[in-house]
C-alpha cells in the first residue's frame, strides 16, 4: 500500500530528527538493532534508574574509524593551534558555522564526532556537547555527503526544497573545513597527512587453561631456597622433588591478578599513548583500535610487559620498568606500586588486521580474529629433527603475531611472525623512513616466490644481491640486509612469510607519509 509505505518513510524520517547521530533519515530499523542503538543513548542519559550510582558524565561514543586512523593529523592540528592564530580563526570559524546550522541537522552529521582519548576537543565544549568527526577532513567525505543528499532525493525521501537546504547547510561547513585544510598544509608542509588506514589488534594469552590447571607450575624442588634443598635428604625428598607444584586457590588468585594488573594498570596506558583506543581489556584478552603510527613499537611494549621481560619505556604519564616478571610503575618520578604480571615463561599471541577506515568494521574485527587464531597455529619447525623433537616443537606453537593488511581494493596479504621478529620489522620501517634504504626490489623477488619457498639458501642470495642495487647508503643497506637475513634464518621463517611481513611494513611507512 502506498499509503503505508509513505507513513513508514515519515515515521523514520521523525526518528531520525529526534534522535540525531543514532538514526539516518533513510534508515527503516528492526525491533533488535533500534533498541541496540538507542540503547546506550537512554541508559546514560538517565543513569540513577539503572545504577546504584549513576555518572552523568560517562561518554558512551566511541571515535569513529576514521577518527582512529587521523589521530596523527588531529595530533599536529591541535599542537599548530596552540601557537598559530591563522588556525585558532580556522577553527573558530567552523564553530561559528557550526552554530548557525539547526540543532537535528548539526548533531546528526557533524558534532557527534570524538577524538581519541589522548587528544584534546577540536570544538569548544561549552557550546557542543559532541565534538567534530574528524573524518570531514577527507577530501572524499564531503562529496560522498552530497552523493547521498541525491540519493535521498531521488528515492523521495527528501522534497527539493529540503535538499537545497541541506545541499546549502554542508556546503558552509565544507567552506569551514577547507580553510582549516589549507592553513595546516601551508604549515606543516611534509607532516600534512591524511592517514586512511588503521589496525584492529586481538592480544590472547597462551595457554591459560594449562596454567590453572598446573601443567607449567615449577618443581617441587625450584621453589625451595639451594640451602634448603641441600640440607634435607633422605628417599621421602627423592620422590617428590621432582614432581610439580600442587595447585592451590592462591595460585588460581596469583594468575588472576597478575591479568588483571596488566589489564587495567597496563594495557590502557601503552594503548593511549600511542593514540589508540581500548574497546576492552579483561583477563588475558584485549581488544583495542589504533592508527598505524608506531603499531609496531606498540606491540612489541605489550609483549614485554605481558611477561613481565626486560623492558623500559613512559607511557602517559607513567613509566614501567619490567623485569623478571615483574613491573614497577612510577608516576611524576616516584614509585606507585609494583605489580606482578605472568612471567617470563608465559607467552602471548597477536591478531591484527590493517584497514581502510570505510571498510565494515565487523569484516576487520573477523579478520583480526583470525590472524590471531593462525599466529595461535604458528610453530617453529626445524629440519631434520626426529619425531620426538617434532613433537617438542609443535607444543612450544603459538608465542606469534598475525598480520593481515587489507587493502580498499579488495586484495589482501597475510603474514605469521615470531614476536622476535617485530624488532627487525622496526628495523627496516626506520630505514626506509630516515631515506637512507629503498624497499622498491622487493616486489622482484614476489615473482618466483613459491619457488623460493623450496630454495631457501637461494632466496637469501636473491634478496641480498636486489636488495643491495641502487641503495642511497650501501653501507647501511649491506648491514640491515645481512640483519633480516640471519634473522629470517634464526627464527625459521618462510621466505614467503619474511617477505610479506616486510611488504607489511613498507605498507605502514607509506600510510604514515613517511615514505
Amino acid at each position: 500500500d502506498p499509503n503505508n509505505i509513505n507513513e513508514i518513510k515519515d515515521f523514520w524520517k521523525k526518528m531520525a530528527e529526534i534522535f540525531p547521530g543514532h538514526i539516518k533519515e533513510n534508515e527503516h530499523l528492526c525491533a533488535v538493532c533500534l533498541v541496540k542503538r538507542l540503547a546506550p543513548k537512554v541508559v546514560y542519559q538517565n543513569p540513577d534508574e539503572f545504577f546504584e550510582s549513576g555518572n552523568a558524565e560517562f561518554d558512551y561514543h566511541y571515535p569513529s574509524t576514521g577518527s582512529i586512523a587521523l589521530a596523527p593529523f588531529v595530533r599536529e592540528l591541535l599542537k599548530l593551534r596552540e601557537a598559530n592564530l591563522e588556525i585558532e580563526n580556522a577553527i573558530s570559524e567552523l564553530e561559528k558555522s557550526l552554530l548557525d546550522l539547526p540543532g537535528n541537522f548539526r548533531d546528526a552529521h557533524f558534532t557527534e564526532g570524538r577524538t581519541v582519548p589522548k587528544l584534546g576537543r577540536i570544538l569548544d565544549k561549552d557550546k557542543f556537547s559532541g565534538d567534530f568527526e574528524p573524518e570531514w577532513f577527507y577530501d572524499e567525505s564531503f562529496p560522498r555527503f552530497y552523493d547521498e543528499l541525491e540519493h535521498q532525493k531521488r528515492i523521495g525521501v527528501l522534497k527539493e526544497i529540503e535538499y537545497k537546504e541541506k545541499r546549502n547547510w554542508a556546503g558552509k561547513i565544507e567552506n569551514a573545513v577547507e580553510q582549516i585544510r589549507k592553513v595546516a598544509k601551508k604549515e606543516l608542509g611534509d607532516k600534512y597527512h591524511m592517514p586512511k588506514y588503521y589496525a584492529a589488534v586481538y592480544l590472547d594469552g597462551d595457554d591459560l587453561g594449562k596454567w590453572l590447571r598446573g601443567e607449567f607450575a615449577p618443581k617441587i624442588e625450584e621453589v625451595f631456597h639451594p640451602e634448603f634443598r641441600e640440607s634435607i635428604s633422605g628417599s621421602d625428598w627423592d620422590e617428590i622433588k621432582n614432581k610439580k607444584r600442587p595447585v592451590t586457590p592462591a595460585i588460581h588468585r596469583a594468575i588472576s591478578s597478575a591479568l588483571r594488573d596488566f589489564a587495567l594498570e597496563v594495557v590502557p596506558y601503552v594503548v593511549e599513548h600511542y593514540l589508540g583506543v581500548v574497546i576492552y581489556s579483561g583477563g588475558d584478552d584485549t581488544l583495542f583500535l589504533m592508527p598505524l603510527e608506531n603499531l609496531l613499537e606498540t606491540l612489541k611494549a605489550l609483549r614485554k610487559l605481558y611477561s613481565g621481560e626486560k623492558y623500559n619505556g613512559e607511557f602517559n604519564g607513567r613509566r614501567f620498568e619490567s623485569d623478571k616478571g615483574f613491573i614497577k610503575i612510577y608516576e611524576n618520578g616516584e614509585l606507585k606500586e609494583i605489580i606482578r604480571v605472568m612471567g617470563t615463561k608465559a607467552t602471548l599471541s597477536a591478531g591484527v588486521a590493517i584497514a581502510h577506515y570505510l571498510d565494515p568494521l565487523d569484516i576487520t574485527l573477523s579478520k583480526a580474529k583470525k590472524a590471531l587464531k593462525e599466529a595461535k597455529k604458528h610453530c617453529r619447525m626445524v629440519k631434520n629433527k626426529d619425531e620426538a623433537e617434532k613433537a617438542k616443537e609443535k607444543a612450544k606453537r603459538k608465542d606469534a603475531v598475525g598480520f593481515k593488511l587489507l587493502l580498499h581494493s579488495g586484495s589482501e596479504r597475510s603474514s605469521v611472525i615470531p614476536w622476535e621478529f617485530i624488532d627487525s620489522m622496526n628495523e627496516f620501517r626506520n630505514a626506509i623512513i630516515d631515506k637512507k634504504f629503498s624497499s622498491r626490489f622487493l616486489r622482484i623477488l614476489c615473482r618466483d616466490i613459491q619457488i623460493f619457498n623450496e630454495l631457501e639458501d637461494a632466496f637469501d642470495a636473491e634478496f641480498y644481491k636486489f636488495g643491495t642495487r641502487g641503495q642511497p647508503d650501501k653501507d647501511l643497506a649491506d648491514v640491515l640486509l645481512c640483519s633480516l637475513i640471519d634473522a629470517r634464518k634464526e627464527l625459521q621463517i618462510k621466505p614467503e612469510t619474511f617477505l610479506d611481513a616486510l611488504l607489511i611494513s613498507e605498507f605502514i611507512v607509506r600510510e604514515e607519509g613517511k615514505k
